[in-house]
């Protein structure tokens, strides 16, 4: 039984999502997702690297906003399908040459294990004074994370060294190794393996970006001055095709898991691997260390092997802790006695702890880097923009990218905003966080790439019952992915609506980027049709009709000879008479109301109010934008009304004053924040004075605010870079940068009711009949 490790939240498609997002999760399936520790990315939002881009090993890793999935998000794939793992012959060393010239590695090495050298690297003293067949034990550490320093100063207490399978694209990142860290735990003699740029599932991925990862991996640790010899598959996925890209990379062995028999699986299979491996670019390994391991078990892997001829045993552990551990950590005390253990068990029994580096041997063989990323074109750079393409039951080239407190669930639904899939996104749980999809955080296969300098119009089609965001993650030029900013809200729509944002210019030290409407509330929110252009050669946007959540807005559907939906109200001492006029501004209808004989009171024409069917639905602490034409030979105002939550109507305020008219004229106006306590609102354009006046083509549009960025869905910040890396300008703070300057900036939650006065809660009058309360005697002056 093959054990592997799923730490993102991603829609695994053709590409996965790094180690940055959150917990992994497929379509259909609740992923609240971690904040990655990177989303965006992302999760644990670096946008969340996707499968990895929360690395748990988003898209491992979110917080954002997966991380964002830069998890990503934090802050990311799906959960990666069982490994293709086949008995084949040893891969053959590159048939032809790089592509790219080859560079030679570095002249003065760290103290990463030495190349091959014409004496045997497992020689040890003479063993008369040692029992049992010959026994290798290799301990392996994967995906960078910041615990691994206490682990190292563990081993070097022991007198032991290991080998550290790295992944350049993380580091610097919040819960991972510095460069520095990585280069201490070198020091100490300890060997530097690679494990690609971000953790994707190199199996999902298109040949070139396996490339990438692979190739430029061991590129950029070579260039900070690593030795780098050895690899490991991301999730211990694999195939024929891959292991070919590993070797023309340059490396000697490629690690599995789960092939060493162990009481965790594999019961068919040898107690250790053979030396020299069969297949050096599928060495076997026991399953990687979980929670569910107790100190016995890793005695056991070693005993196991003693009392069986012996051979090659690799333990693999990704993280080290001391009292809270996640899923895949060992405590300090474990790996303590376990160390202790090993030392003293080597000067009795032919048992000794080798890197892997020092099993396999061979020279260290020139890098290479991968193919180039594709470059920014004129037209629309979203790959798969209408998620028509599929991977494996999921849009190729797109990742779930989750991050907080919520339990956003995925899922695909016919028809799209064209074409045949939409993506959903459903929340009925909300605390925290936010669930999207984005474009994979990859190296270029799926990710768009950008110019530093550049602003970009991004855009997508959604409905949705909630406001949303675009949340935007990075890629810096090492291959990491953070967190950088989020657009303003765009309100709910029960209709497919375009949103649409100008990103500010891309900051030096970035050549990738990934977006996506999210949900951060409860709600249900589809989107389709994402596109991103320069804005240099972006087409024109054209602007979608104003959302109006008002039934028969314009009057003209009839019923029983009066317009749907809407009643005539009035109340004072007065005559006013309503009636119906051809034509309206638009179509063939408008409401009129004419007065002969005033004292007080006033005439108009409002939404039904009842209980849904026909009122507007409004949430507490948003505004709105009420808008009506109208023509008109005095003063009018819009009289605004709350429904309750028990279904009564009351009376809550009135806007300004407008000035009479001629001709149509509009009439706007953004009420106060809706009070606790509220579900619907009524509202109409009056007449309070001896006149005539003639209202048509009413709306009414959620204008809250735009939130704050978000927390990271990926990461909280850009990572710091390596000294050598090139110099990246800051891009967000923690905590996140403010919305745009242009926006007023809100808090994520939605703000209280302001204290008295129109905002507060709205007096209880008497109903009138038909419905409207009786209001004030004197309307309220501009």
């Amino acid at each position: 039984m093959l054990r592997r490790r799923f730490i993102l939240t991603g829609l695994v498609s053709i590409g996965a999502v790094t180690a940055l997002l959150a917990t992994a999760s497929l379509w259909g399936q609740t992923s609240p997702g971690a904040p990655p520790t990177s989303p965006p990315v992302v999760a644990e939002p670096s946008p969340t690297a996707p499968d990895d881009l929360a690395d748990t090993g988003t898209p491992g890793g979110t917080t954002d906003p997966g991380t964002p999935p830069t998890n990503p998000p934090t802050t990311d794939p799906g959960t990666p399908t069982a490994p293709v793992v086949q008995v084949r012959p040893p891969v053959r060393p590159p048939t032809s040459p790089p592509a790219n010239p080859p560079v030679s590695p570095p002249s003065n090495p760290p103290a990463s294990p030495p190349s091959g050298t014409t004496t045997d690297p497992l020689a040890v003293a003479p063993a008369a004074a040692r029992i049992g067949p010959r026994t290798i034990v290799s301990l392996t550490f994967d995906d960078s994370n910041a615990g691994l320093v206490a682990g190292a100063g563990i081993l070097a207490n022991n007198g032991l060294k290991a080998t550290y399978y790295t992944n350049s694209g993380l580091l610097g990142q919040p819960g991972k190794l510095t460069l520095a860290q990585l280069r201490a735990i070198a020091a100490q003699g300890n060997e530097v393996g690679g494990h690609t740029v971000t953790h994707p599932d190199l199996i999902t991925l298109p040949a070139d970006e396996v490339k990438r990862q692979v190739c430029n991996d061991r590129f950029q640790l070579a260039q900070w001055g690593f030795s780098v010899r050895n690899f490991a598959y991301p999730f211990a996925t694999t195939n024929a095709g891959v292991e070919q890209i590993v070797a023309d990379c340059g490396y000697n062995s490629a690690r599995m898991l789960g092939d060493i028999r162990s009481r965790f699986g594999c019961g068919g299979c040898a107690y250790a691997e053979t030396t020299p491996p069969a297949d050096p670019f599928a060495t076997k390994a026991l399953d990687e260390f979980d929670r569910t391991w107790r100190l016995q078990d890793l005695k056991n892997g070693v005993t196991n092997a003693e009392q069986h001829g012996g051979g090659w045993v690799q333990f693999t552990f990704h993280d080290i802790c001391t009292t809270s551990c996640d899923e895949l950590a060992i405590t300090q005390t474990m790996l303590n006695d376990f160390a202790s253990w090993l030392k003293t068990r080597s000067l009795t029994f032919n048992t000794d702890v080798r890197t892997v580096g020092d099993v396999i041997g061979g020279a260290v063989k020139p890098v290479i880097m991968g193919p180039a990323a594709p470059p920014p074109g004129s037209g629309n750079n979203v790959v798969n923009p209408g998620l028509e393409t599929m991977a494996n039951g999921v849009p190729a080239c797109w990742s779930q990218a989750s991050w907080g407190t919520n339990n956003a669930a995925y899922s695909l639904v016919n028809p799209g905003h064209t074409g045949s899939v939409a993506s959903r996104i459903v929340i009925t749980n909300y605390t925290s966080g936010e669930g999207k999809i984005i474009p994979t955080l990859d190296l270029g296969g799926c990710a768009p790439s950008v110019l530093e300098g550049h602003q970009y119009s991004m855009r997508g089609w959604y409905t949705s019952t909630a406001n949303t965001q675009f949340a935007v993650y990075l890629r810096t030029t090492t291959g990491g992915w953070v967190y950088w900013t989020s657009s303003p809200w765009f309100g709910a729509a029960s209709a497919y609506t375009l949103a649409s944002w100008t990103t500010p210019a891309i900051p030096p030290g970035y050549t990738g980027i990934s977006f996506g409407l999210s949900l951060f509330s409860v709600g249900v929110l589809t989107t389709d049709d994402y596109e991103l252009f320069d804005v240099a050669s972006a087409p024109p946007v054209v602007p979608p009709a104003p959302p109006t959540q008002v039934v028969n807005p314009s009057l003209e559907t009839m019923s029983n000879g009066v317009p749907a939906c809407w009643t005539s109200a009035g109340w004072g001492d007065n005559n006013a008479t309503f009636s119906v006029v051809n034509p309206g501004r638009t179509g063939n209808v408008a409401g009129q109301i004419s007065i002969t004989n005033y004292v007080s009171g006033e005439g108009k024409l409002i939404p039904t109010l009842d209980l849904g069917t026909c009122a507007p639905s409004v949430t507490t602490g948003h505004t709105y934008q009420l808008n009506g034409w109208y023509k008109s030979s005095a003063v009018t105002q819009f009289a605004v009304y709350l429904r309750t939550t028990a279904g009564a109507w009351q009376y809550w305020t009135s806007s300004p004053w407008f000035g009479a008219a001629s001709q149509y004229t509009q009439a706007s106006w953004t009420t106060p924040a809706i009070p606790a306590g509220f579900t619907g609102i009524s509202f109409g354009l009056n007449i309070f004075s001896t006149g005539t006046i003639v209202t048509d083509d009413y709306s009414m549009t959620d204008v809250t605010p735009a939130a704050p960025p978000q927390p990271l869905a990926v990461q909280a910040a850009p990572p710091a870079q390596p000294a050598e890396a090139p110099a990246v300008a800051p891009v967000v703070t923690d905590p996140p940068a403010a919305t745009p300057a242009q926006d007023p900036p809100v808090t994520e939650q939605p703000p209280a009711s302001p204290g008295g006065g129109e905002g507060s809660a709205p007096p209880v009058e008497p109903a009138p009949d038909p419905a409207p309360a009786v209001e004030p005697a004197v309307p309220p002056a501009p």
